[in-house]
């Protein structure tokens, strides 16, 4: 498992390659003093399935500019990690970048 601080008012995008359609994920997000707003946007792999073109984890993704190539797939929800963590699995239904894009206002660990 994987800790990272996500300091007030930043971004951090976690992103899990899937390379094949209809991949089966598992995901835990959990948090420490607070809640957390999560998105979950999808990138297209890009021409070289060996080099992933995976943004930088402090960049933040728009999908409404045309420069960040995210689609939305999940709005942004405030989940209340604090008190009751995420695990879930899911499918990702195609090849490419599940990007979760996380907001800290306040300052957390995740």
């Amino acid at each position: 498992a994987e800790s990272v601080y996500i300091a007030a008012k930043s971004v951090y995008n976690h992103p899990l390659v899937v390379v094949s359609p209809n991949s089966r994920l598992h995901i835990e997000i959990r948090t420490e003093g607070g809640s957390i707003n999560t998105t979950v946007l999808f990138r297209e792999l890009g021409p070289d399935l060996k080099n992933p073109d995976i943004p930088p984890s402090n960049v933040y993704l728009d999908e409404h500019n045309e420069t960040s190539r995210v689609k939305l797939i999940s709005p942004c929800v405030k989940l209340q990690t604090h008190l009751s963590p995420v695990d879930v699995y899911c499918n990702a239904p195609w090849p490419g970048i599940c990007k979760y894009d996380t907001q800290n206002y306040f300052g957390h660990n995740r």
